[in-house]
């Protein structure tokens, strides 16, 4: 029986999609579309240019670059912040990013 949360392949993509599953390990819906929407628009060279996460290098569109990015937003804003607890959140959020980073790399098709 499948499971919601095994994912699933998506045109386009190397990786396995699974929104569901990320956004169950705490990252927000809008930041998943927003770091996909800069690997798609990404016009650097691709290792298959049918597949929008085969961006080759270290560079914008690739997709531990693009999550490294998101996470480093988070970072900066903890850093930014006076308030202890808000600033705690901020870093909890970048754990997210950094998890979902780390474990989403392995999931391939």
């Amino acid at each position: 029986m499948q499971s919601a949360l095994d994912g699933k392949t998506i045109p386009h993509w190397y990786r396995m999609i699974n929104r569901l599953m990320w956004i169950w390990r705490g990252i927000d819906p809008r930041e998943i579309l927003d770091v996909q929407a800069r690997i798609v628009m990404s016009d650097a060279e691709r290792t298959d240019d049918d597949l929008y996460d085969t961006v080759i290098g270290y560079r914008g569109g690739n997709w531990i670059y693009e999550w490294a990015t998101q996470a480093m937003v988070w970072q900066q804003k903890a850093c930014a912040e006076d308030d202890p607890q808000l600033s705690g959140r901020h870093w909890l959020q970048c754990g997210y990013v950094v998890q979902h980073c780390r474990l989403s790399s392995s999931e391939r098709r």
